[in-house]
């Protein structure tokens, strides 16, 4: 799976020091089962990326490299 969001960032209500500005991210997610006999129900999920200063919800304001990892259940 991957995700792209590019959005224009507006000047933020503060002292005038947020200047607008163009930002972008980009993620990529993997999946793996894990085949054992009591996780056949589960998948390990890996997600890596970047993203550029600004405004996302749920991430940081900053910019940087995202990486993340999580345990999925399926059916």
């Amino acid at each position: 799976d991957a995700d792209v969001h590019v959005w224009h960032q507006p000047r933020v209500l503060d002292d005038g020091t947020v200047e607008q500005s163009t930002g972008a991210a980009a993620y990529a997610a993997a999946s793996l089962p894990l085949d054992t006999k009591w996780l056949r129900w589960a998948r390990v999920v890996v997600q890596g990326g970047y993203k550029s200063r600004g405004f996302i919800e749920g991430e940081p304001l900053g910019a940087g490299v995202v990486v993340r990892g999580g345990l999925a259940v399926t059916p």
